[in-house]
């Protein structure tokens, strides 16, 4: 979590001078703007910026869009830190298109002065975009109120992607608050991150479903745990996905419990990919236990990433060759 080490909440804050005394009021402010040529020199950083990309829950997780929302403190951060919101007029008068960022910007860091100016503007308007998704997705709890008070539009993503996360207070507000509901991939995301606490939340609070993928992306993480439970309490169960993805990611306790306990078993990538990515302990394990052997593609991923040591060991114990 991000936490902005900046104060825009009172123009005393910031130093007094004629030049910015005179920003302190909008309209002399852009008064003086129409007559100038060009763009502000502190105002041409914002010309690079764009719009961030929204959350989303099918994909279990969301680098992208944090990124895009670091990419833009990076400039936002040390341009408050200078000006407070005092300039946030003259900003938005030079480059229109900065109110949605600056928008969409406030809400993922809870930034609740701007927010607070953009209201009293009558600037915050409800767009398309759902702020509460965006809230929930970056554990933004004490905002969540003031834009469920507003009216801000929200989707069963905002739960989706919460549970992704691991945020359980966030879950546990939407799901009193909120009518947006949830889907499937709640559980599914918070299974795969390992969140245990937000999967009991979801088991005992919602009836909303989950797919193997909750156990396919668990056992693939090494997420034991999270797997032993899923196999108690749920009745989804994995695919042979669970078996194969544990063995190329090399989580030999996982393919130990999957190949004891579930009955999916696995397919020929189990070998294939734990020995193109250097296992060779999981290789073995396989080899000794289980019955659906590998390709050519076991000895020519190997050799192709420099694991002589399973190369060898395949070419000795396997009859496929490369």
């Amino acid at each position: 979590m991000i936490s902005l080490s900046i104060s825009v909440d009172s123009p005393s804050n910031l130093p007094r001078s004629p030049a910015l005394e005179v920003i302190r009021y909008e309209e002399l402010l852009r008064g003086i703007v129409e007559f100038q040529d060009g763009i502000p020199s502190d105002m041409v950083r914002f010309s690079r910026l764009q719009v961030p990309r929204l959350p989303s829950a099918d994909k279990h997780t969301e680098p992208d869009v944090h990124e895009d929302f670091l990419a833009i403190n990076r400039v936002l951060a040390p341009w408050y830190a200078t000006h407070g919101i005092m300039k946030l007029a003259l900003l938005f008068h030079t480059h229109r298109y900065m109110h949605h960022i600056v928008l969409l910007h406030s809400v993922y860091f809870g930034l609740v002065d701007v927010i607070r100016y953009l209201f009293d503007k009558g600037l915050f308007f409800m767009t398309h975009y759902p702020h509460v998704d965006l809230a929930a997705f970056n554990n933004q709890l004490r905002l969540l109120p003031f834009l469920n008070h507003v009216g801000c539009r929200g989707t069963s993503k905002a739960i989706d992607a919460a549970a992704q996360r691991g945020h359980l207070e966030v879950i546990q507000w939407l799901v009193e608050n909120r009518l947006d509901g949830a889907s499937e991939l709640a559980l599914v995301g918070a299974a795969a991150n390992n969140h245990l606490d937000v999967v009991l939340f979801l088991h005992e609070n919602r009836r909303d479903g989950s797919t193997t993928a909750a156990m396919d992306l668990a056992a693939s993480r090494g997420h034991l745990d999270m797997v032993e439970w899923l196999h108690v309490n749920r009745i989804e169960g994995c695919t042979t996905v669970a078996l194969d993805d544990a063995a190329k990611n090399g989580h030999l306790d996982v393919v130990e419990w999957l190949h004891s306990t579930r009955t999916e078993g696995g397919t020929v990538n189990a070998i294939n990919q734990a020995a193109a990515h250097g296992f060779l302990e999981v290789v073995q394990f396989l080899h000794e236990h289980r019955s659906e052997g590998c390709t050519t593609s076991a000895v020519d991923g190997a050799a192709a990433n420099g694991h002589l040591e399973v190369v060898a060991w395949l070419l000795e114990h396997r009859t496929e060759g490369g």
